[in-house]
């Protein structure tokens, strides 16, 4: 099979992306909920890392094949049935009154804790939630397959080399399937349609809580609270690394194979390996991912920040809306 051909596009640029014509890829497409929210609507598909000598691999299939596993976004616990979709933001999330939102053209939230972004997500009904370790999952698994890199960054830097945060919306300009208006870090950059997947603020990630750098992982959203570490959550089989540092390794758990950070720290670089930063403290902590504006070469679609408590709120610290298809 001949390598495929994944170009971003630069403005207006008319590129070649194969992906554009695969399945799951091709059925991607922006839609509109009742509020004026933009999501992006990701097509049900199934997932299958396997683990051996050192050495992960991904693929991903329209179909259910031997030893995949199907994201807890397309999975519906109250009615125990599969989903045919998730809707992602397609912004950083805004605020508006007590309802997180999807739109262009306004600041991010920011400056308020994981606890009210929860809320603000319910707040608008049913299916409605906040960016979670799921989604997340769903998200790396289809980056990683389509551009074949760890390095995301080498892809683009995204919105990481700025003083504080901007509008949202800086990508509607873009052509292509993936791109940005320039090629710097002072552009925001957005993957099939999701602007800032890195870079501009960092966001909060629902359905996992760490505790001395022990995750506990949720499956369910409707049952998702900060600093539990007992039953909905349940242990991972393996610990985070103490150490900070660019991440060379990652934890499996064949169990719960979409929960995956950092286990090794040493021997990693801004170019090699996942080529994204992780930072740690011990504690009850809860999980953040992407990087900011002022983060630079640490960010990525690979980069988790682990030092914070669930009560922590920060200027830089955002999130993102999700709805899942009930």
């Amino acid at each position: 099979m001949s390598q495929k051909v994944t170009e971003i596009g630069i403005g207006n640029q008319v590129v070649r992306n194969d992906f554009d014509n695969l399945p799951i890829f091709k059925e991607m497409k922006r839609v509109t909920d009742d509020y004026g929210n933009v999501f992006i609507r990701i097509p049900k598909f199934y997932i299958r890392k396997t683990s051996t000598a050192g050495k992960l691999s991904i693929q991903v299939s329209k179909t259910q094949i031997s030893g995949s596993y199907l994201p807890k976004t397309f999975w519906d616990f109250d009615k125990n049935k599969e989903l045919p979709y998730v809707d992602v933001g397609a912004y950083l999330a805004s605020l508006n009154g007590t309802r997180l939102e999807s739109k262009a053209g306004v600041l991010p939230l920011v400056s308020t804790t994981i606890s009210n972004f929860r809320q603000y997500a319910r707040n608008n009904g049913v299916g409605y939630q906040q960016l979670d370790i799921h989604t997340i999952d769903m998200l790396q698994a289809l980056f990683y397959v389509e551009f074949a890199t760890l390095n995301s960054q080498s892809i683009h830097p995204g919105y990481t080399g700025g003083e504080e945060a901007k509008l949202t919306g800086g990508t509607d300009g873009v052509v292509a399937s993936s791109g940005a208006i320039g090629t710097s870090n002072t552009n925001q950059f957005k993957y099939r349609g999701i602007e800032d997947l890195w870079g501009h603020v960092w966001q909060f990630v629902d359905g996992v809580n760490i505790i001395d750098n022990q995750a506990w992982v949720c499956e369910n959203a409707e049952q998702y609270a900060s600093d539990v570490f007992a039953s909905p959550y349940v242990r991972l089989s393996y610990k985070n690394s103490g150490s900070n540092g660019y991440v060379r390794e990652v934890g499996f758990d064949p169990n719960r194979p979409y929960a995956q950070f950092p286990t090794v720290t040493s021997g990693a670089s801004s170019s090699t390996y996942y080529s994204d930063n992780y930072y740690q403290e011990s504690g009850q902590r809860i999980a953040l991912f992407g990087g900011s504006w002022s983060n630079g070469v640490f960010s990525g679609v690979s980069y988790w920040n682990l030092p914070h408590a669930s009560s922590y709120s920060s200027s830089s610290i955002g999130g993102r809306l999700v709805r899942k298809a009930i």
